[in-house]
């Protein structure tokens, strides 16, 4: 009997394959797919490969940024974007063969190209590493695919053809695009007004906080709000969220200890000139080659957005360390985990003879990354959490630290009111899967129709669809006003897909249920940030009857449970002693290097 194996890139990949696939056959897919009944749909990616593989990626990514000047700090996206979906692939069709045997498996490719190109990409990186793209992963994925299936003597079919844009036509647009938008945003930055909040002591501080997002600013606001150390905040450049200063200066202006600063605006002159090199690297650069199991990865599209970017990174470390070199503290915080910029915050401090750490403030896979650790210390948001990492990672592990959870911090549990009016609010987060999303809108419609009750969306921040002729009773909102805290604090109780603002609803007062449906994307990943009482369900009408339970006795049951599983996870959210742990980290460190 023969297995018919569908590869899938795409949705319209997806939905043709499952209709086509009969009990006996396969899917093998990284994308959000449902779990029918009748398909053994048992091949699916792994965000795994051989242990080979980072040692390998580390060591070719040296050579690479010497001779191309660009930053390290891009390895983990690099290895995120680039490298880790066709291995997945790869390693799908190893996993799906030592099963079944090679003479009982025939691949099906969704196209196959007239003219075979092959090509890579790493801009939207991020994404890509959560599963939402931004390419064509036809022309990016398949060709790659297809000769590994060649060198293994592999039995595959196509029966579409397509003839390939994206190393000729796409690509290039895309690069000088992204090149020509970077360039004239910094250039219009070099002539911005830089303002600053406080009042300064002659540049001597406690500690410095590194802010460039809203996320950012919101988990360490309340510490901010209690300490009496002087504070200096440098908000760092960002082109996709402009608002966490902001917050910062209307949550915190009547704190007089706390200066908060914007990093130093690019000159002119330096814009031109950095971005002049980015020209000449992009001329000069060669076809880069990868070797991974025997098939050759060009990675010359990869390296020059990385080239292009790391422009923008050029100048963002001038403007931050050049604030920092006018100002003395003990320690920097950075609040970036594994991007480009943690890298650079690191860099920077290590220029300054400074200690620093890394502050969890988002989720992030538990799974082995080249360069997982940046800073002295890396301050992990749970003990739980640091479990995990230590697990996961293969370096850096005697930098992972607990001090406590900020975004806890004063969150104290009130005793529970008495409820006097039936008028329900409820705010349902949503997810970066717009079928997902939509499918779950109609339902919610369906059965929450009273006007009585009031119901908002809170968009995820990488969903730009509009659900309003789906739900149009529902009011939809795509940031917060003004702190998560105080966004929540408006509702009786929260409905969640799992995702990261999970850790935020569980420091909340409000009761939450989370969702997962049966797709894969919940299937593959832990709920780890969710107390195991909490409950979570697999189906709609499971959810839809819980919800009619009184709200009173929602907001006892869920209070115990967050009482019980913090104590029972040690988790610190009293402000006196995470800063007492954090000062006795630091004086750790300084007293560490003055014996060196």
């Amino acid at each position: 009997m023969f297995h018919k194996v569908f590869i899938a890139l795409t949705k319209e990949d997806l939905n043709l394959a499952i209709k086509k696939a009969t009990k006996n056959d396969f899917i093998l897919s990284d994308l959000h797919f449902s779990i029918k009944e009748g398909q053994h749909i048992d091949a699916r990616f792994k965000d795994i490969s051989d242990e080979s593989l980072i040692p390998q990626v580390t060591e070719w990514f040296h050579r690479l940024k010497v001779s191309n000047e660009i930053s390290f700090g891009y390895v983990n996206r690099f290895y995120q974007s680039s490298i880790l979906p066709i291995a997945g692939f790869f390693s799908g069709i190893d996993e799906i063969i030592s099963k079944l045997g090679q003479d009982k498996v025939i691949f099906n490719l969704p196209v196959s190209f007239t003219n075979k190109k092959f090509t890579s990409t790493y801009y939207m990186a991020e994404s890509e590493s959560i599963g939402v793209h931004f390419y064509n992963r036809h022309d990016s994925l398949l060709p790659y695919i297809k000769k590994y299936l060649e060198n293994k003597n592999y039995k595959f079919i196509s029966e579409n053809k397509k003839i390939s844009f994206q190393q000729s036509i796409f690509n290039p647009i895309r690069l000088w695009g992204i090149y020509f938008v970077m360039f004239l945003k910094n250039v219009r930055l070099s002539f911005k007004t830089i303002t600053y909040q406080g009042k300064t002591w002659g540049g001597n501080y406690d500690k410095v906080f590194i802010i460039r997002s809203v996320g950012q600013a919101i988990t360490i606001i309340p510490y901010l709000l209690l300490t009496n150390e002087k504070i200096l905040i440098v908000i760092g450049s960002t082109y996709t969220d402009n608002t966490a200063s902001v917050i910062l200066k209307s949550k915190l202006r009547n704190k007089k200890n706390i200066l908060i600063v914007q990093s130093l605006k690019p000159p002119l002159a330096l814009v031109l000139k950095i971005y002049f090199h980015a020209i000449i690297k992009l001329i000069r650069r060669k076809n880069y080659i990868f070797r991974y199991k025997e098939v050759n990865l060009n990675m010359l599209q990869s390296l020059g957005e990385m080239i292009v970017m790391n422009a923008s990174l050029s100048l963002y470390k001038f403007q931050v360390s050049n604030v920092l070199k006018k100002n003395k503290t003990a320690f920097i915080f950075s609040f970036e985990q594994k991007s480009p910029h943690a890298f650079i915050d690191s860099e920077i401090s290590k220029s300054l003879n400074t200690p620093c750490a890394q502050i969890q403030f988002v989720q992030q896979s538990f799974n082995d990354i080249p360069n997982p650790v940046c800073a002295d210390f890396f301050l992990c948001e749970t003990p739980q959490i640091k479990q995990k990492f230590e697990k996961c990672f293969t370096k850096g592990n005697e930098k992972l630290k607990y001090v406590g959870s900020f975004s806890g911090i004063n969150e104290d549990l009130k005793k529970t009111s008495e409820i006097k009016s039936s008028k329900l609010k409820i705010c349902i987060f949503t997810g970066t899967d717009y079928d997902l999303n939509s499918n779950f809108l109609i339902s919610f419609s369906k059965h929450f129709t009273d006007s009585n009750n009031k119901v908002v969306v809170k968009l995820h921040p990488r969903d730009s669809k509009n659900y309003y002729s789906i739900y149009s009773e529902a009011i939809y909102k795509r940031t917060y006003p003004d702190s998560f805290r105080d966004f929540v604090s408006d509702f009786d109780l929260a409905i969640t897909f799992p995702s990261g603002v999970i850790s935020d609803l569980f420091y909340a007062e409000i009761p939450f249920f989370v969702y997962a449906p049966p797709h894969q994307k919940y299937q593959k990943i832990g709920i780890d940030f969710l107390p195991p009482d909490i409950e979570t369900f697999l189906d709609l009408d499971s959810l839809f009857k819980k919800l009619k339970t009184p709200l009173v006795d929602l907001k006892k049951r869920h209070q115990a449970i967050i009482r019980s599983f913090k104590k029972d996870s040690e988790i610190i959210t009293d402000f006196e002693l995470i800063q007492k742990n954090l000062n006795n980290l630091i004086l750790e460190k300084l007293n560490f290097e003055k014996t060196l």
